[in-house]
């Protein structure tokens, strides 16, 4: 019934629609519009069409000349050839879904689009099967039924949004992911904001503004801070920031100035927050960095290894007592180049046929001292001996130690 009803209503709205343009197709036969300045207009043949600046407007109308000055008409508008046509056919049609149907086509081959849509609409009033209609509108069949793909869709479950179709779900963690965007976007600012503050007077304002911070979407402005940073107060300040509201972005900014800020003070402050705050995420990161290929960072992860205790970190530390660097050491026709690791290690290359590849292997003294914190054993940087002990260690049954590397 209720289906019924809205199609009733529809095919009532169309046909009034139609009706106008059939008495505004046979009313108004004439290619100009004079629109007044007192509001109303006027439709006719203007007559001193060949005037470039005509002090007045001659109007020929259905049994009449009309005159007016030029100042009393607004603006005129002039119907195209295709228009003029269009109200000639329309004009002469009758109402059947044949005649639509033809009327639309011809609209189609002339660009009249929005006339087009009313005939078209008219053609499956009149005939609901007309399958060329149905198409041309953007209808297909589901099921029996002629629907739009968005009434399909929206039958289905689905919702428009962003220019895709997508579950109510999908939607709603789009709108809490654009959330959270706009929301750490806006700590940014504020906390770049107070960040300037702090080396001017508005000083404790801006410490108090940041003390109050305690939302973990906040931690991206605050690592920005922590990282940009000129002076240690204003680090150790976004340090005790980031450990108090905690979350995975607080926790990522305090790892990476653990491994690369300058100051092994600032790497400390940066340890004890972690230590507390989420260890284990901490030391896979740690770990991992066990493998990375410039010795100091090696070496600042096994220290940070080390202050958090990770005993399953033990076998990637054995790993990496020894590491092996390649450093490029360019030539210079036979003179002597000084090759630097990171590790402090020097050696000496003679450079006469250009660029030279050259490979150091390094004893990682932080590697060491963490395994000997872990284990309270000590056998240098002797990896046998190493492997050795915790394979007995292994099978003797008192607790794995494994981390796979």
């Amino acid at each position: 019934m209720d289906r019924l009803l809205c199609l009733l209503v529809s095919c009532m709205r169309h046909l009034l629609l139609l009706m106008t343009l059939f008495v505004a197709a046979r009313g108004s036969a004439y290619a100009d519009t004079f629109f007044l300045k007192s509001g109303g207009r006027i439709e006719g043949e203007l007559v001193n069409r060949s005037e470039i600046r005509p002090r007045q407007f001659i109007i020929a109308t259905e049994g009449a000349r009309i005159t007016l000055a030029a100042d009393q008409v607004e603006r005129v508008t002039q119907k195209t050839d295709h228009r003029q046509r269009y109200e000639q056919l329309l004009a002469k049609m009758d109402d059947t879904a044949d005649h639509h149907w033809k009327l639309a086509q011809w609209c189609l081959r002339k660009k009249l689009n929005k006339e087009r849509q009313i005939h078209l609409q008219r053609v499956i009033e009149l005939d609901l099967n007309h399958e060329k209609a149905r198409r041309a509108l953007g209808y297909q069949l589901y099921g029996g039924r002629w629907l739009k793909s968005k009434e399909w869709m929206a039958e289905r479950g689905y919702i428009h949004y962003q220019g895709s179709w997508r579950t109510v779900q999908d939607v709603e963690l789009l709108k809490e992911k654009r959330r959270v965007e706009l929301a750490i976007k806006d700590f940014r600012r504020k906390v770049k904001t107070w960040g300037r503050w702090l080396e001017g007077r508005r000083h404790e304002q801006a410490v108090e503004n940041l003390r109050a911070l305690d939302d973990p979407l906040a931690a991206s402005g605050v690592a920005d801070l922590l990282q940009d940073a000129r002076h240690p107060e204003t680090k150790e300040l976004a340090i005790e920031i980031l450990g108090r509201i905690g979350g995975d972005m607080a926790v990522s900014a305090l790892i990476q100035s653990a491994l690369k800020d300058p100051s092994a003070a600032i790497r400390d402050r940066c340890l004890q927050q972690l230590d507390h705050l989420d260890r284990q995420s901490a030391s896979v990161a740690f770990v991992r960095m066990l493998g990375h290929k410039n010795n100091s960072a090696i070496n600042r992860s096994a220290v940070g290894l080390e202050r958090l205790g990770d005993q399953s970190a033990i076998l990637p530390l054995i790993k990496a007592l020894k590491t092996e660097h390649k450093y490029v050491v360019q030539g210079s026709g036979g003179g002597i180049n000084p090759v630097f690791g990171s590790g402090g290690d020097g050696g000496l290359s003679v450079g006469k046929n250009g660029p030279k590849v050259i490979r150091r292997i390094y004893e990682n003294g932080s590697v060491l001292a963490a395994l000997v914190t872990l284990t309270g054993q000590n056998y240098r940087f002797d990896e046998n001996r190493w492997m050795d002990w915790y394979q007995m260690k292994e099978s003797s049954g008192q607790g794995t130690l494994r981390r796979d590397p």
